[in-house]
């Protein structure tokens, strides 16, 4: 069996509970991995019989994970090998995902020479949601319409200050800035839980990041859009997927050539290797000649096709049937083993 994601258990079920990871922060990866399937669902089973049930602010505090598209353990569905083959999902995002005005405390507003994240005045750097090297993506997607300037990347709703330091932890996709439950302190007794855009740490065994700035609500960002934040966070969970298409085997991925030409098809490990493998494609991305010319022989995929009811290649885990973790700090002080999400494809 092989995970398409892992995830650092960062998130505290409770005072005194075990870690685990964000529900709603947890299911959307997969979604977005997926294709954008906001139908599939996490299950605590490969064959779809225990649904996870815990509400999307909870905590998932198991070791391992199924994703299952419309209840159909055995639909093989395609997943999206890279961020500059993802199609942002227009209309459709979460409503988990409020605006940033509607959930920035009102003291927040119309400060913006500070850092977002440690409150800092000193050291400040502009740091872009959507990446500058994502230009290319951004037009191809149209994101401009959540802008003045439908152009190019816009002034204000695709940028925030952030410390020098921080910047760099971002750039790294060591946090993500996603929306979670909080509660504002503002010192009164019937403030209320209300949706809360904080940071997310991804990099596992971390403590000081971890430690200092996990769950940490930003602030000065309501003049930014939840669309930049949603394209941030599938820009760094697609780089935490790349693992699972270089593991050798035949993968059926939906791919985009670059000019809106978007195709389901089973690609061969060697090919995946190929194409997305090494820090210069992955960090860079793949020029779309390049990618078509590799793609094009390649026949179309039927997506659900039928298999074999016993081969249950949708759980997590290594194929000899152990579980695939790694430690964090010591027990108690920061993130422990990695949480594993996957399904067939």
């Amino acid at each position: 069996m092989s995970a398409f994601l892992l995830l650092s258990r960062v998130d505290a079920a409770g005072i005194d509970g075990p870690l685990g990871v964000h529900h709603g922060t947890a299911l959307l990866a997969c979604q977005l991995i997926a294709d954008n399937n906001f139908d599939g669902r996490l299950y605590t089973d490969p064959r779809g019989q225990h649904p996870v049930l815990v509400g999307l602010d909870d905590i998932l505090t198991s070791d391992n994970y199924y994703f299952i598209i419309d209840k159909d353990y055995k639909l093989r569905y395609p997943i999206v090998p890279s961020f500059r083959d993802w199609t942002f999902p227009h209309d459709r995002i979460p409503d988990s995902w409020p605006s940033l005005a509607a959930t920035s405390p009102q003291d927040y507003l119309g400060y913006g020479n500070r850092c977002a994240l440690t409150n800092y005045a000193s050291g400040l750097e502009t740091a872009h949601i959507v990446p500058e090297e994502e230009l290319e993506w951004f037009q191809r997607e149209a994101m401009g319409r959540y802008s003045p300037y439908p152009t190019g990347f816009p002034d204000s709703e695709n940028r925030m200050k952030l410390r020098a330091d921080i910047h760099r932890l971002y750039e790294g996709s060591e946090f993500v800035i996603v929306p979670k439950q909080e509660i504002h302190d503002t010192g009164k007794e019937e403030d209320p839980k209300r949706p809360c855009y904080v940071a997310h740490c991804l990099g596992p065994g971390n403590e000081e990041i971890w430690g200092l700035h996990h769950n940490l609500p930003l602030q000065y960002i309501e003049h930014t859009r939840r669309e930049m934040h949603l394209a941030r966070f599938a820009w760094a969970i697609f780089s935490q997927a790349n693992f699972f298409l270089l593991q050798g085997s035949t993968r059926a991925v939906v791919t985009d050539d670059g000019n809106g030409e978007r195709k389901v098809q089973e690609v061969s490990g060697s090919t995946l290797r190929e194409l997305y493998g090494g820090e210069e494609n992955w960090d860079s991305g793949l020029l779309s000649s390049r990618k078509k010319r590799k793609l094009d022989h390649l026949g179309e995929y039927s997506v659900g096709e039928p298999e074999d009811e016993d081969n249950e290649d949708n759980g997590f885990g290594d194929d000899d049937g152990s579980d695939q973790e790694e430690e964090g700090g010591g027990e108690g002080t920061g993130p422990e083993d990695l949480k594993e999400f996957g399904g067939r494809s």
